[in-house]
């Protein structure tokens, strides 16, 4: 079994494939840990996922923030807050992505860091032959199946082949981060600012730092930087989002990833299960990315578990597959699009924010229905003692 990408999806997939006693080759362009461009928000589903991977000590030991609101700060002085009725985590991608490739080699997995994936082709037999790339050497894998956890943007990836719509270029965006050396960032909360061309989200991570990303949209971006360059001058214009930032270390520069384009998932392309961003690319709005990357992983190695014993086709496990992913996340990229729209500057966007914010209940109906609920994830295998487990001491 062969997995190309190390992050959340394709390690998750790699980890459960070793507890089931399967040979795995995960291959990984970089070296572990770095950072990436994220939210860093881990939902309430994070913590279950990693305790059933058994990394449920080393994630509390990483000392995550705790949160427990997200406060939305809309369009004007408009502004809702929606509890949360279990704790999500505030989590660098440099610890986190770590902590899952690091389980996955001590494991059993063969990990090859700092190697590319310059070819995947299937040969008549119907295995794989992929060609891996290391300080100039080649050499040469077979595999019965492959898994892709490469990003929207790998030359694995079908979304690279989707011809965006004249509405998807002019959405067009770009993603920016960076840490906060002091803490810039509201006790147990996730601060969510609006404005017209994008938004940015601003929390606590481990070690007493404040995660900042946005996604700004290309026409926005046009008026003030150039993507890569930094984005302050367009944040900072935004009244909620300057007054929070004020007098704050920014450590390091921004961090800069896209174009970021929202297209329908493909979890199934050219006889490889796609993963994570791989299949799709949901909303960071929404907060939920990494855990439908842990999800997407476990479903995929579970759908190709009676390929890997000989006991059903490649293309039948693929079937399986791409019927699962749209049964547990489809509706979610769905309403995710719909919230994106409702946060916007519309009369309608302020009338939706009112009927919420005197309704308590909404509110966790409209956080619910971007959750990877129990329902659409059954068949995982995850043990239900888990599914809806608390933190301890949280």
């Amino acid at each position: 079994m062969a997995i190309i990408g190390g992050g959340p999806a394709g390690s998750s997939a790699a980890i459960r494939l070793r507890q089931r006693g399967f040979r795995v080759l995960l291959i990984e362009k970089d070296r572990f840990p770095r950072d990436k461009v994220c939210g860093e928000f881990l939902s309430p589903e994070v913590y279950s996922l990693m305790a059933e991977l058994g990394l449920e000590s080393e994630l509390l030991d990483a000392t995550p923030a705790r949160l427990h609101l997200v406060h939305l700060h809309l369009y004007g002085e408009s502004s809702l807050d929606i509890a949360l009725s279990r704790p999500a985590l505030g989590l660098s991608r440099a610890v986190l992505d770590y902590l899952l490739l690091r389980r996955a080699a001590q494991l059993g997995a063969e990990v090859l860091q700092q190697t590319t994936a310059d070819s995947v082709y299937q040969r008549p037999s119907g295995e794989f032959s992929i060609v891996c790339r290391r300080n100039g050497e080649r050499k040469t894998a077979l595999a019965r199946a492959v898994i892709c956890a490469a990003g929207r943007w790998s030359r694995w990836s079908p979304q690279v082949l989707v011809k965006p719509t004249r509405r998807a270029r002019a959405r067009m965006a770009y993603g920016f981060k960076a840490h906060y050396e002091s803490s810039v960032a509201a006790a147990n909360t996730l601060d969510l600012h609006f404005f017209p061309g994008g938004y940015c989200g601003v929390s606590h991570v481990e070690g007493g730092r404040a995660n900042v990303c946005c996604l700004i949209e290309k026409l926005v971006l046009k008026e003030d930087v150039t993507a890569g360059d930094d984005p302050s001058s367009i944040i900072l214009r935004q009244p909620s989002l300057a007054a929070q930032l004020l007098g704050a270390t920014r450590v390091p520069e921004f961090l800069f990833t896209g174009p970021l384009i929202f297209s329908a998932p493909k979890p199934v392309y050219d006889s490889m299960c796609m993963i994570g961003d791989s299949a799709a690319f949901i909303d960071p709005f929404c907060g939920d990315g990494i855990s439908i990357a842990m999800y997407s992983g476990l479903l995929a190695a579970r759908a190709l578990e009676p390929t890997l014993l000989g006991e059903c086709s490649l293309d039948r496990a693929l079937g399986e597959y791409a019927r699962a992913y749209r049964r547990a996340f489809c509706r979610l990229f769905w309403w995710s699009a719909l919230l994106r729209n409702l946060a916007g500057p519309s009369r309608a966007a302020r009338w939706a924010a009112g009927i919420v914010r005197e309704n308590d209940w909404l509110g966790q109906q409209l956080f619910r229905r971007t959750r990877p609920s129990a329902v659409r994830t059954a068949g995982l295998g995850l043990d239900d003692s888990l599914a809806g487990r608390h933190h301890p001491g949280i």
